[in-house]
């Protein structure tokens, strides 16, 4: 006992015991790879070597009232100590393996410490402040030192707190009531000398984490597991909004919120817990996932909750003490539908069924192994914990023992919630991450927590749908920020206010455009002229007059001749398809049509349409008075009606009124007061509401509107000449624009801008800066939808504001803005919802579309006046002070890999980089229907910055889910009319990275070198690899004509652009310029070859599907099969008949049909697929591909004509070292023979079984697409079977474009049956194998091993063939999970060959030295040409650009739900077929090999 007290065991007694406990450790365990840690105590090690800042500490606080003898108090401690070895412990680092020991060095010595000067501070509110004693500055490290001490701070006479500190390694919160009780009830002992205490637990730590052990590796155990497999699968991120970005690696700093819950709180919680038998934590749980989903807008909640960790009493471990307690995760679906009531059940039960099958933590991470971010901890972020202390521990008679709350924060997660149960109240700790939340954010969320459990309470049996979680006065507050009534002329029509303005100042200048210019009186006499001219013709109140021009003058005149006459106006942009015109003019129910000559011609149209050509008829329209039309039109008329893009694709037609309109421009006037000297550019097409008020808005104060000349929107040169020239003061547009805007030099001389209005886009706080910084104009962010009259909302900017976007700010005026959840309630401040838009400007609908109309404008439920509001789909949050902040649209969540995401975020961070001059993030979804983001990034002038540095940038403020798979460079992004990024109008994402660093390769040659210089030169880049594709890293035409021109002189090549980049690489077009520098016959030969590739690649005209009437190909009854004697053919033949009832003729080379049968029988019984009903199915024919009509009769010929429905060619002569001409026939010739067959009486399909080497032979790069690409190209394909296939892939090709239902079939390497092994013996690699193996080497080669099991070839094209929207496609039938060929030989060494890898080059050296009796003989030609590096495709250094998803997307497609997938090649496989080919004779066994070697060095 000294001792521990005194601490003066001898340093070599302590050393000499830990050295036993490591020599009997290991010994026993670390050998096996086990420690004698419990899994809760391996994961906080693991926890900590990974980050030295999480928390591993308990703070635990006991008041004591009564006489105290310290000296007693002392000796107990000391004695339970010594009973408990886990509080002795400390944890070592045994070679990588964390081991517990006896810290034999431990002090037991309780610290006193003397507070009775400033007791006062020192306990609040039942809390205890720690800071006062200093205690919590030095960890408790788990290897430097003891990890547990005790204080005893004296507050006054007979008042003492025991302070506890413990590390999490060797306690539990349960762990400090167990042990204060055992030192008092041993001071009891000690102080009344009634002897020695008795042990409370008969078990040691240490046997629990045997039992642990055992109980993780039982049948319970995997009962427990497969239920939290199943529970946590599909499992969402709780949302919670933060004040500040999450950082990438998530911190440990943290604060704490701590209070007593309001007694009116406490008390109904309590009430209402034994009126309905649900206990106290559930009440407060049930309230907390309220608030969480009120918070996160999510119906799916998962928590944290503190679990006991199997404490019970039949485990004898209720009086354990060690870190015993677990962590559950419970997770609740809501039904806004339950009562508060009922919810409370259900969560009750929710948390019994997880507590029935706890596991330890640890475990479930470590077997489930969720996708891991460094910003989170796995699975849940928000902790939920309660704890009863409220009994008093009385176990020494004089004393008064109550435990006490300890204001620490200590938390890892994003938020901590702890209730406990005091003596006389229920008190939490809220704690919270600093780098996440402000402190006002936490007790706002604290106070709506307080509303839930009241309102919940007092209303148990009301649908928790119908809470609402802000007060009264947090809700007047926020609907006070909707207090934006204003006057305005609210009696007056747009074209009253320009009238009115006319008179005032006739003569001033009011529009202009390309040098025409009218003043106001001019304007408004030729518009009266209009009006009356439409008058008389009696269109009727609120006709739509549609306007189809040009910018021009001409627009302004037209609209306000149909707004004096009463009418509505309908803009309709020219630069619009023709089909979308027409749409539109039939829909919005035109009346007449206003157009121009040039215009008009676009427009031939319905000729019960009206059109008034405004060019050449206006002779006759000013023919009519230039009087003002005396008509009585009410505010509450349509003014014009404006298409915007529809969800389901077509446009529809916002109704806006002149009320709505008139309010907007007041507003502006208001805010930003226009004068005559102002001028204000006119931007945008007539056809988007920004032009209404940058049209109107001066027309109505005086000022001058300039309107762009047509096609000059987005030219940005063009625009700053006309900003400087016209002295412009005031335009608005998109940020996009704004920033090329900005980027021209000559901004800067444009002093007369005093206003720059941004909306439409994201205006991120760089270009805010950029706009400062260039120019000396106010800066304002607006926002709104077409459908709340053009603006709601609007922020004027400020220099000093830090935030990473401008927010949207706060409504205009008489406008009203909600942000609501899904139950339409106003979201507290902070939290996330949807934005609605109510008051003056809002539409009155969606034109004919009365469903819509209803669903968008709904009525406003904070009004009693019968208002509507309009529902945005945009999603929004308050801030503290009223303004919105935009967060993007809804149908902009995205999910991926189980996170959800807001492409908004993405989109602002990217767009931060100061190299970016724009950017947007998409999602796309692949071919196993997992969602892909993808970035598009246009880059500043003169900027090298390449994609793997905006994806570190990236990687350095966003979790890695976040990083897009893909990242686009750009030369611009696509817009819509409006300026608008055209989301729809983004390339498909590539998989190629032309900048990726770990795919780069420098140029090795100086041909390439120079090269390189000019592919840098045109692209503006600063590396590329000599691989990357010239037009995936941004290039275009123009760029490659340039190119051309600069390599084709520089080389003095005349030949065609693009045979020259046949392979648009830096590698591709070095080999062009070597080989036509070479005067020999190989370039000769190679042109010749290419030429007769190139003739052959011809169709004879007839044929054609002209005229023919189909076969039942998709149920066919006669199926004709070539090649059924061949490897796949004969696999083809099995599954033809099992999943067909056709008859199935097979074309087989043999001299009548008993051999052809014999031939079939032979080789499907080799193969072990052989069953003798086949032949009741199987009708042989006797032919020869090479032939013409195959070699048949003209009988025969006829019956296959007129009756096979579908032909299956996988026929075809395979022989790698046969020049082409040999070839020919057979693999050419008879394809046409087929297609003609295919042509005649009737259509037929066919099924064109081609291969991987016509990808390989024209060098594709990956990904291998299922396409056509690679028959465009010049015929430049070494060897004869490859350029034959290819040659045939080219005519079915073409049979195809004729409307042949064909499909082409490009397996891999086909090697063995998935159960048999089976495998043909012809195949060169086998051959390979058989004959270097014999010779106990094998040569290094550097390829992708990418086989495919026979059977999963030939029931994919069975079940393709018969699908109907197969036709006219590619099929790759690749293994998407490929090894390198080193792999296959580990695999074929474990089945017990021996041999050594030599270099490629010794090994052809020996090969081809071999006698005509070895196996190797066949591939000696081969072995001489063979090229010892592979294509990069198949280079295992670039295994990871194997993309199956992409390369196999068709095929994939095409089975999905067919239950037909390729099995990865494995270990087992391969030995399969070793064995299948042992047992047929081909291949020597292991121990044959190896006796033939004993018997050789024997005779040596």
């Amino acid at each position: 006992m000294n001792n521990l007290i005194n601490g003066s065991e001898s340093t070599n007694q302590h050393d000499e015991n830990k050295r036993k406990v490591l020599i009997e450790h290991i010994k026993n365990n670390l050998s096996k790879g086990q420690t004698n840690l419990s899994s809760g105590q391996r994961r906080l090690w693991t926890l900590l070597q990974m980050d030295r800042e999480v928390n591993t500490e308990y703070f635990f606080a006991f008041e004591i009232k009564g006489n105290l003898d310290f000296s007693i108090l002392q000796q107990s401690f000391v004695d339970i100590i010594q009973k408990n070895a886990i509080l002795r412990s400390s944890l070592i680092d045994m070679i990588g393996m964390p081991l517990c020991i006896e810290n034999l060095n431990m002090s037991a010595v309780i610290k006193r410490i003397n507070l009775e000067d400033i007791s006062e501070d020192f306990l609040i509110d039942d809390t205890v402040d720690l800071s006062k004693l200093n205690i919590d500055k030095e960890k408790l490290h788990p290897s430097s030192g003891q990890l547990i001490q005790l204080f005893l701070v004296k507050i006054s006479g007979n008042v003492h707190y025991l302070i506890l500190k413990a590390s999490k390694f060797i306690f539990d919160k349960h762990s400090a009531r167990i042990l204060i009780k055992q030192i008092l009830a041993t001071y009891h002992s000690f102080s009344s000398g009634s002897g020695e205490p008795a042990r409370y637990s008969q078990k040691s730590y240490s046997e629990f984490v045997i039992d642990e052990k055992n109980w993780l590796e039982g049948e319970e155990y995997q009962q427990h597991f497969s239920f939290w497999k199943s529970y946590l699968s599909d499992l969402q991120l709780l949302q919670l909004p933060t004040d500040k970005p999450r950082p990438l690696m998530k911190t440990h700093n943290s604060s704490t919120i701590s209070d007593t819950l309001p007694i009116k709180i406490a008390k109904e919680i309590e009430d209402f817990s034994a009126s309905n038998g649900i206990s106290e934590d559930i009440i407060i749980l049930s309230g907390f996932m309220i608030l969480l989903s009120q918070y996160t807008s999510q119906n799916d909640i998962t928590i944290g909750l503190s679990g006991n960790g199997n404490r019970t009493d039949s485990n004898d471990s209720d009086h354990l003490i060690g870190p015993i307690e677990n962590t559950l995760i419970v997770r609740f679906v809501f039904d806004g539908k339950l009562s508060f009531h009922e919810l409370t059940k259900k969560v009750n039960a929710a948390v019994q069924e997880i507590k029935r099958f706890e596991i330890p933590f640890s475990n479930l991470v470590d077997a489930l192994n969720p996708a891991r971010d460094l910003s989170r901890t796995p699975f849940f972020q928000v902790m939920f914990s309660y704890q009863d202390i409220s009994e008093e521990i009385n176990t020494v008679p004089d004393l008064e023992v109550i435990q006490k709350m300890v204001s620490k924060s200590l938390t890892d997660l994003d938020l901590s919630l702890t209730f406990t149960r005091l003596k006389r109240n229920l008190y939490f700790n809220l704690d919270y991450n600093l780098d996440l939340y402000e402190e006002t954010t936490i007790r706002r969320l604290l106070s709506h927590l307080y509303m839930i459990l009241d309102f919940c309470i007092k209303h148990k049996s009301k649908e928790i749908s119908k809470l609402s979680i802000i007060d009264n006065s947090e809700r007047n507050k926020i609907l006070l920020w909707n207090n934006t009534d204003c006057e305005f002329p609210i009696d007056k029509c747009l074209h009253e206010l320009f009238c009115e303005q006319a008179k005032r100042t006739p003569s001033a200048l009011a529009v202009s455009c390309q040098g025409t210019v009218l003043t106001y009186a001019e304007l408004d006499k030729k518009s009266n002229q209009l009006a009356n001219y439409l008058k008389s013709l009696e269109l009727g109140s609120e006709a739509k007059v549609s306007i189809c021009l040009y910018q021009s003058i001409e627009i302004v005149i037209a609209i306000l001749g149909i707004l004096k006459a009463g009418y509505t106006y309908v803009p309709l942009d020219p630069e619009y398809p023709l089909e979308r015109l027409e749409y539109m003019l039939v829909d919005c129910d035109s009346h007449l049509l206003i157009t121009q000559l040039s215009a008009g011609k676009m427009l031939d149209i319905d000729s019960s349409k009206k059109k008034l050509l405004i060019d050449t008829e206006w002779e006759k329209i000013a023919q009519c008075p230039s009087t003002r039309l005396d008509l009585d039109i009410s505010p509450d008329r349509l003014a014009y009606m404006i298409y915007t893009s529809g969800s389901t694709g077509a446009a529809k037609a916002v109704m806006i009124t002149h009320r709505g309109i008139v309010n907007n421009l007041s507003w502006r006037q208001k805010t930003w007061a226009l004068n005559k000297n102002d001028k204000v550019l006119q931007n945008t097409s007539f056809s988007f509401d920004p032009s209404v008020w940058s049209t109107f808005w001066p027309l109505i104060s005086g000022a001058q509107v300039i309107i762009t000349a047509p096609n000059q929107h987005y030219d940005s040169k063009i625009l700053v000449r006309l900003i400087k020239e016209q002295e412009i003061t005031l335009f608005g547009t998109v940020p996009s624009l704004i920033s090329l805007i900005l980027d021209e030099p000559g901004i800067k001389t444009c002093s007369s801008l005093r206003y720059i209005l941004s909306g439409g886009e994201i205006l991120t706080r760089s270009l805010q800066q950029k706009v400062f910084s260039s120019t000396s104009a106010q800066l304002a962010n607006l926002y709104g939808p077409t459908e709340t009259t053009i603006d709601a909302t609007f922020w004027q900017c400020d220099q000093s504001d830090t935030s990473e976007s401008a927010p949207i700010g706060r409504p205009i005026a008489n406008l009203k803005t909600y942000i609501l959840n899904e139950y339409f309630q106003i979201v507290p401040v902070g939290v996330p919802g949807q934005i609605f838009v109510g008051g003056t400007g809002i539409a009155r609908g969606y034109h004919n579309r009365p469903g819509l109309t209803a669903e968008r404008f709904l009525p406003n439920p904070f009004s009693n006046t019968g208002e509507r509001i309009y529902k945005t789909g945009d999603l929004g949050r308050y801030k503290t002070d009223g303004r919105i902040e935009f967060l993007g649209r809804i149908d902009e969540q995205v999910k991926v890999r189980g996170y959800r995401i807001e492409l908004n975020e993405i989109d602002i961070l990217l767009n931060q980089h100061p190299n970016v001059k724009e950017a947007i993030c998409n999602v796309y979804m692949n071919s196993l229907n997992e969602n892909q983001l993808v970035a598009y990034v246009s880059l500043e002038k003169d900027c090298c910055l390449q994609s793997d540095d905006l994806t570190k940038y990236l990687g350095e403020r966003l979790p890695s889910y976040m990083i897009p798979s893909f990242l686009m460079i750009l030369d611009k992004l696509p817009k819509m009319p409006n300026g608008k990024i055209n989301r729809s109008a983004l390339p498909v994402p590539s998989i190629k990275n032309g900048n990726n660093s770990e795919n780069y390769i420098a140029p090795r040659t100086p041909i390439e070198q120079e090269i390189s210089q000019a592919f840098l030169d045109v692209l503006g880049l600063n590396r590329i690899s000599i691989h990357d594709d010239f037009f995936s890293l941004g290039g275009t035409s123009l760029m490659l004509a340039r190119l051309a021109s600069q390599l084709l002189n520089r080389f003095e090549i005349n030949i065609p652009m693009a045979q020259f980049f046949r392979i648009p690489t830096i590698h591709g077009v070095a080999e062009v310029v070597s080989t036509y520098q070479q005067e020999g016959i190989e370039a000769v030969m190679a042109k010749k070859h290419a030429t007769r590739l190139e003739e052959d690649t011809v169709l004879d005209d007839n044929i054609s599907s002209k005229n023919l009437i189909k076969a039942d190909y998709l149920n066919p009854k006669v199926i004709l099969l070539t090649g059924s004697t061949g490897y796949l053919g004969a696999f083809l033949l099995e599954q033809l008949i099992n999943k067909t009832n056709a008859e199935i003729y097979c074309l087989v080379r043999a001299l009548n049909e008993k051999e052809a049968l014999a031939r079939i029988h032979s080789t499907m019984s080799k193969y072990r697929i052989w069953d003798e009903k086949y032949k009741e199915r199987i009708y042989p024919i006797a032919g020869d591909l090479s032939l013409p009509q195959f070699g048949l009769s003209d009988q025969m010929w006829e019956f296959l004509a007129k009756k096979t429905d579908s032909i299956h060619h996988s026929g075809a002569m395979v022989n790698f070292a046969y020049p082409y001409t040999a070839l020919r026939a057979s693999n050419v010739l008879g394809t046409k023979e087929i297609l003609r067959l295919a042509c005649q009486h009737r259509l037929k399909a066919v099924h064109y079984i081609s291969t991987i080497d016509t990808l390989l032979a024209v060098h594709a790069d990956r990904p291998f697409l299922e396409n056509d690409d690679i028959l465009q190209g010049p015929a430049e394909i070494a060897g004869g079977y490859t350029a034959s296939k290819w040659v045939a892939e080219k005519i079915v090709n073409i049979a195809m474009k004729r409307g042949v239902p064909a499909c082409i079939y490009r397996p891999g390497l086909i090697l063995g049956q998935k159960e048999t092994g089976a495998v043909q013996t012809n195949d060169y690699l086998l051959v390979a194998f058989a004959g270097f193996v014999s010779m106990g080497i094998m040569p290094e080669y550097p390829r992708i091993f990418d086989t495919i099991p026979v059977d999963y070839a030939a029931s994919a094209i069975t079940h393709i063939s018969m699908q109907p929207h197969s036709f006219g496609k590619f099929f790759h039938l690749f293994n998407p999970a490929p090894v390198p060929l080193s792999t296959f030989y580990k695999w074929t060494e474990t089945f017990g060959y021996r041999f050594d890898v030599v270099d490629f080059e010794e090994a052809r050296r020996r090969g081809v030295q071999v006698d005509s009796s070895h196996p190797l003989y066949p591939l000696v030609p081969l072995l001489r040409e063979a090229d010892p590096t592979p294509p990069l495709s198949l280079d295992p250094l670039h295994i990871s650009e194997v993309k199956p998803e992409l390369e196999c997307l068709n095929t994939f497609t095409a089975l999905k739900e067919s239950g037909i997938s390729c099995q990865p090649t494995t270990e087992d496989f391969t030995h399969r077929f070793l064995q299948y080919l042992i047992d047929i004779n081909f291949l020597q066994s292991p121990k044959d090999l190896q006796e033939i070697s004993f018997k050789q060095n024997d005779l040596e």
